[in-house]
């Protein structure tokens, strides 16, 4: 029999147990969990819920802030990743965020989810019309990231560094 495969559903107040329990993970593994309000879904996940629908909406974004609609990768009822989809990009998303990002929580890494779950991530990218995305990877040690996207046909576009001398590595996937 074929293992199932995990699926991306928005964020919603349903995942609160198991996207607690994703952040839990991450502590466990000691690893900080910067890229969404943790403290806020802690606390007041129904505000959490509204904040994502509010980015996904496009409206009350920071200055420079770009529409990001955030979903949960779904294994049954157990949340093991996050993916964060930009379907239009502008300076610096363009050059150090990309389209896409993603993460697997720790204990659910090396089980080909972020794989999978990028490869949904692409299908819902052309739903916005587009023709191609950007990734990036802030981290050149970051080998099982760099694999997740040659594995959906990404190329190493370019790198350059940030404001703190970081290197940014961009990938291009054509869709």
């Amino acid at each position: 029999m074929e293992e199932a495969m995990p699926q991306l559903q928005p964020v919603g107040m349903q995942h609160r147990d198991s996207y607690i329990a994703m952040l839990d993970d991450h502590e466990r593994y000691g690893e900080s969990y910067p890229w969404n309000d943790a403290k806020t879904a802690r606390v007041d996940f129904a505000r959490f819920v509204e904040e994502l629908a509010e980015e996904a909406a496009g409206g009350a974004l920071p200055h420079g802030a770009v529409q990001q609609l955030t979903y949960v990768l779904i294994l049954g009822d157990e949340v093991v990743g996050e993916f964060r989809l930009r379907p239009y990009i502008s300076e610096p998303y363009e050059r150090y965020n990309g389209h896409i990002a993603c993460n697997v929580k720790p204990s659910s890494r090396g089980k080909g989810y972020g794989s999978h779950g990028l490869a949904l991530g692409l299908e819902l990218s052309r739903g916005f019309g587009l023709d191609a995305i950007l990734l990036t990877v802030d981290d050149r040690d970051n080998l099982p990231s760099i694999r997740v996207i040659e594995n959906n046909g990404g190329r190493l576009l370019r790198s350059a560094s940030d404001a703190e001398g970081r290197m940014i590595d961009s990938y291009w996937i054509d869709l």
